[in-house]
């Protein structure tokens, strides 16, 4: 995928229900040197590492997209985004200026260097409840997802399954 984006999150829901991280392609493993010591290289490793996502792990996720149309696709369930890493902070160093958003906030960045850390929690409020179809629509992508990474199921019969069961669910939303 060429990304024209980088999502950093430490939220497991993104867009009003789309679970960049959880449903993401794997990550590719970090190059490193091959004289790199063994620190170097359990480092590099643990980036990648694939975790569930938590908002109490002290990480933060970073994904890439390819840009609108993506987010588009991510929204209906037609897309995946691109895993990179999990990490406690991201430093970035911009020379141009580029346009950026901040919790919905979109906004133009000078040329500068932004670093994002995990820092504190805070208690946020949600609706509890929803619709039973939407409830259900989650767990099965849980499952699907699972299936996926235990190499039960491929990504095409991942995304055939998933298209199959947002039709059929439809009707009940």
């Amino acid at each position: 995928m060429d990304a024209e984006g980088l999502i950093i999150t430490n939220i497991n829901c993104h867009m009003g229900g789309v679970y960049l991280w959880e449903t993401g392609l794997p990550a590719q493993p970090i190059p490193v040197p091959p004289n790199a010591t063994s620190a170097v290289k359990a480092a590099a490793a643990s980036l990648v590492r694939p975790r569930r996502q938590t908002i109490a792990d002290g990480l933060i996720e970073v994904v890439a997209i390819g840009g609108v149309a993506h987010m588009g696709r991510l929204a209906v369930g037609l897309a995946r985004a691109q895993r990179l890493c999990q990490c406690t902070s991201i430093s970035i160093t911009t020379k141009v200026k580029l346009p950026m958003q901040v919790d919905g906030e979109p906004f133009l960045q000078e040329p500068s260097r932004v670093v994002v850390t995990h820092k504190d929690q805070a208690t946020m409020l949600r609706r509890v409840g929803g619709s039973s179809a939407l409830r259900v629509a989650s767990a099965a992508d849980e499952v699907l997802q699972s299936a996926f990474e235990r190499g039960l199921i491929t990504a095409q019969q991942r995304s055939e399954l998933a298209k199959e069961m947002v039709s059929r669910l439809e009707p009940f939303n």
